[in-house]
């Protein structure tokens, strides 16, 4: 990573302790609190010692020095406890923050953004890269703060005793910080590889996971373990070489610190011993004076030490930090839709005039689009893959930004309020998307405050109620994650009860029948002929069986309308759509084949 990045980063989660700074400055008042009850441990110690020893006192007079000593230790403890609970609570706050923007960000680019990444790279963004960031925030920052005024305040201590402590550990104090530079550099370097290297496998194996039935049916899943094991033994070695630089700088400061209080130890040994006669402001070294240097000696040291040992929380957030900032910051056109509330008609219009998209790669996804759709007509818009279909629906729910211009109902989708749009739109996908939960959870996601007479409405509309008798609690049965329990055709009866439940304007169907067999996709065509009457339809479909009933059929190629009208229209004039219809039909036939040919096996 270049200098100039790594700044950057470092700017970018500065930035960002502003909403948890009240933590982190209570973590610092607290650290200083607990220094100076060390030092006054470390004074109350060297004049008990002293008194006892050169004074002759006896210890029933020392009895309150010892119980003052004892309840600065206590008290220090606490002071401890309280900084390493502020310092958590401003991780955990920061954490939450941060996955909440991530979160926000995604929800105002839409769905679209979803496919940039593999799943497995959206989580590992979401949940390991941000909880690289708690221990920055935690210890690192509050420790800096602490690396700044706790040496100059036991400079301030020492320097009344003697000057040449306070010079030896002056001038060994910058050794630490060099070294621990020099080594927390190359641990930053090893952590953003690891960092990368973990985003990768996450993916990987997410995928795979995901394909595991396509990869046994073709034999690949040996090949495939052996790729993921690759991956995974890659990721351990980086993880290796991130640990072996943390302990290598834990013990470089071990070393120096160790050398340093060496120094100081046998400077004032040699000053007892009368070897040394100078370093002090004209007095001889006493034993509390002495005592007192040699303890705060190793507490001049202390948040040096603290700050290596949490030193690789920086390289782990900088690393971290480099995704994070790319998603969060990157400029991107966002269509924000305005204020107006969507008029409340029972079936939507739609027009598109001269409607363009340009992808940020910069290739031209439509190019000039312009038809109107009338209120309750059904549209059916088809063409190969790439040609523009799904495009087109985003356009339409306001998920990506256009050049010209789309109207609903007569309004300009710029200056609609997408919410109020978007509340009068039913969706129904190719892949039902069920969440964990019960039958009647998942209807209802669409309309929580649905009553139970427009549920059982909405269940006999979907066909739903000729399967889920026979599941061990009817629609209170649960169901897992995609639909696991459930067959394909259910979930999409399913998912169909749950886009019919509220009512709506425009029903959008995106290949909805594309992954069903041929008798559930007639159940979920003649449910939706009878929930559409009166409604404006927009079915996007390689399927035949959706184009029958179509009052339109436009046909869309290389982001173009090529071709439009009613389906003997197009056969009669597009030599492309005779084609496409072709294309289909041999598709169907072969399809038809293979059930026969699963069910003579049987």
């Amino acid at each position: 990573m270049q200098k100039e990045r790594e700044q950057v980063l470092q700017s970018w989660l500065r930035s960002h302790q502003v909403s948890v700074k009240s933590f982190i400055r209570c973590a610092v008042i607290l650290g200083v609190g607990q220094y100076f009850l060390v030092v006054l441990q470390a004074a109350l110690l060297a004049w008990i010692i002293d008194q006892a020893v050169m004074s002759g006192v006896a210890y029933s007079q020392l009895t309150w020095p010892f119980i003052t000593l004892i309840v600065a230790g206590i008290l220090r403890g606490l002071c401890a406890r309280g900084r390493e609970l502020a310092g958590h609570q401003a991780g955990e706050n920061l954490r939450r923050k941060m996955r909440g923007e991530i979160l926000e960000k995604i929800s105002e680019l839409g769905p679209v953004v979803l496919a940039e990444r593999p799943s497995g790279s959206w989580l590992t963004l979401l949940m390991e890269q941000v909880d690289k960031l708690n221990n920055f925030y935690s210890h690192y920052l509050p420790q800096m703060i602490l690396v700044r005024i706790l040496p100059l305040f036991t400079i301030a201590l020492v320097l009344p005793f003697s000057w040449a402590v306070a010079v030896i550990l002056l001038v060994t104090a910058p050794l630490i910080v060099v070294f621990m530079i020099l080594v927390g550099n190359r641990a930053a370097a090893a952590s953003r590889r690891n960092v990368q290297a973990l985003s990768r496998l996450s993916a990987h194996f997410l995928d795979r996971l995901q394909g595991l039935a396509t990869l046994r049916l073709f034999y690949r899943s040996a090949q495939e373990r052996a790729s993921v094991a690759s991956a995974a033994e890659s990721f351990r070695q980086k993880t290796m070489q991130v640990l072996r630089l943390a302990f290598l700088s834990s013990t470089v400061l071990e070393f120096f610190t160790a050398i340093a209080i060496a120094l100081t130890a046998m400077y004032l040994g040699m000053s007892y011993l009368s070897y040394l006669d100078f370093g002090t402001w004209g007095e001889p070294l006493s034993l509390f004076t002495g005592l007192f240097l040699l303890l705060l000696a190793p507490e001049y040291y202390l948040p040096l030490r603290e700050l290596g040992t949490h030193y690789h929380a920086k390289a782990d957030a900088v690393g971290a930090a480099d995704d994070l900032e790319a998603f969060l910051e990157q400029p991107r056109e966002v269509f924000t839709g305005g204020e107006e509330q969507c008029p409340d008609e029972a079936a939507a219009t739609v027009s598109f005039r001269n409607v363009s998209v340009v992808a940020e790669s910069g290739r031209q996804l439509l190019k000039d689009i312009s038809f109107d759709i009338n209120a309750g007509e059904r549209l059916a818009i088809v063409g190969l893959s790439g040609a523009g279909k799904t495009t087109l629906i985003n356009v339409l729910l306001g998920f990506i930004p256009y050049e010209g211009e789309v109207l609903v109902n007569g309004i300009s989708l710029r200056e609609l309020d997408l919410a109020s749009w978007r509340q009068n739109i039913a969706w129904l996908g190719q892949n039902p998307r069920l969440f964990s939960g019960s039958i009647r959870e998942n209807i209802l996601l669409a309309d929580p405050h649905a009553s139970e007479e427009v549920v059982n409405r909405v269940v006999s509309q979907a066909h739903i109620d000729e399967f889920v008798g026979r599941l061990g609690n009817g629609l209170d049965t649960r169901v897992g994650d995609d639909a696991a329990g459930l067959s394909v055709g259910q979930a999409q009866r399913v998912a169909l009860a749950r886009a019919l439940i509220r009512p709506f304007q425009l029903l959008v169907l995106d290949e909805p029948t594309a992954s069903l067999d041929q008798h559930s996709a007639g159940i979920v065509n003649r449910a939706l002929d009878k929930a559409v009457e009166g409604r404006t339809m927009i079915t996007v479909s390689h399927r035949q069986d959706s184009l029958i009933k179509a009052d339109r059929i436009i046909m869309l190629d290389n982001g173009c309308i090529t071709a439009q009208g009613n389906q003997e229209k197009l056969w009669q004039e597009s030599s492309r759509f005779q084609q496409l219809w072709q294309s289909w039909q041999e598709e169907e036939q072969a399809i038809n084949s293979s059930e026969i040919g699963e069910v003579a096996c049987v």
